[in-house]
């Protein structure tokens, strides 16, 4: 009898994708290469191979710098990722995904991102990037590293935990910024933290009211596995 690899298993699961309900995933991140978001690329074919569902990348990157015209429509979800390049495009996009109600995830720094685009077209509050000056209240804190596999706690009832399916998930971190808590204290529960580290620092927020619109602090698809995706 024949032995079949991990890897030759997981190919043949790949494959048979292919007669599978096609998804479409945007991602904005910061570059384009290859290797860029190698992470995140595999974790979302994780994820097709455990729904059984065929998904394409779509690099929204790459349709501004060609200038090609954005049909937000084709997308089925829009994941904005790390990095502070290509700051007032992902703003915009963030903008459509948001008013067009399809499901949007923000990891790390796009998760600033996400509260900043809300927090102004929304709420019409001035939100500062860092590097900006005062007034404090409503800018990021730039902080030292915060690296590594951490606690985070999730709060009943939340969208994040029933995801999860538990109060308190171990995910790695890679990023130096945060956003104050007392800058939720205006919003009114409009975004929700709901998620917050050992150290207290926000590290999930939801906006309410809508469609899936989530921003985390950690990167989710660290943890991804072969037969054991990301949640």
């Amino acid at each position: 009898k024949k032995i079949i690899g991990r890897i030759e298993m997981y190919n043949q699961a790949k494959n048979k994708l292919k007669d599978c309900p096609l998804i479409r995933i945007g991602i904005f991140g910061n570059t384009m290469s290859y290797d860029s978001y190698a992470s995140l690329k595999e974790a979302i074919e994780h994820a097709g191979i455990e729904n059984k569902l065929n998904t394409q990348i779509m690099w929204i990157d790459r349709l501004f710098d060609s200038n090609e015209e954005i049909h937000i429509s084709e997308f089925d979800g829009v994941i904005i990722g790390e990095g502070s390049d290509f700051v007032n495009e992902k703003l915009k996009i963030i903008k459509l995904v948001r008013e067009a109600c399809i499901p949007l995830l923000a990891i790390s720094y796009g998760s600033d991102l996400l509260v900043k685009e809300f927090c102004e077209n929304v709420l019409k509050l001035k939100f500062l990037l860092p590097g900006v000056e005062k007034p404090f209240k409503r800018e990021l804190i730039k902080n030292k590293m915060y690296l590594g596999g951490k606690q985070t706690m999730l709060l009943s009832g939340s969208y994040i935990s029933k995801i999860y399916n538990s109060l308190s998930v171990n995910e790695r971190y890679r990023l130096c910024t945060w956003i104050p808590n007392e800058v939720f204290e205006m919003f009114n529960d409009s975004i929700r933290v709901t998620g917050l580290t050992n150290e207290k620092y926000p590290a999930v927020f939801e906006i309410t009211g809508g469609e899936f619109c989530l921003g985390v602090k950690f990167h989710p698809e660290f943890n991804s596995r072969p037969g054991k995706p990301s949640s």
